[in-house]
């Protein structure tokens, strides 16, 4: 079974940061973990986990995902993230 996000997928966050998807989640299949790879400005930083599925103090999501992105576009290699 394949999820909305397949591992490895490039996505871009309601923040205007970049992130690949790492691992899916069964409870919210539009809420995965990722690797977040660029700041809000879109420059390359070092990487670093974030689960989607966290939420702030009144209840919301603290990052979605706005759309799926192409990496070779985007000049992401994603074998490098994920091996």
């Amino acid at each position: 079974m394949v999820g909305i996000y397949p591992i490895g997928t490039l996505v871009l966050l309601d923040s205007n940061e970049l992130g690949i998807v790492t691992e899916g989640s069964r409870v919210f299949v539009d809420k995965p973990r990722i690797m977040i790879l660029t700041n809000k400005t879109g420059e390359s930083m070092e990487p670093y986990p974030f689960d989607l599925s966290e939420l702030d103090p009144a209840g919301n999501y603290l990052k979605s995902i706005i759309k799926t992105v192409d990496a070779a576009k985007c000049k992401v290699n994603i074998a490098d993230y994920l091996l």
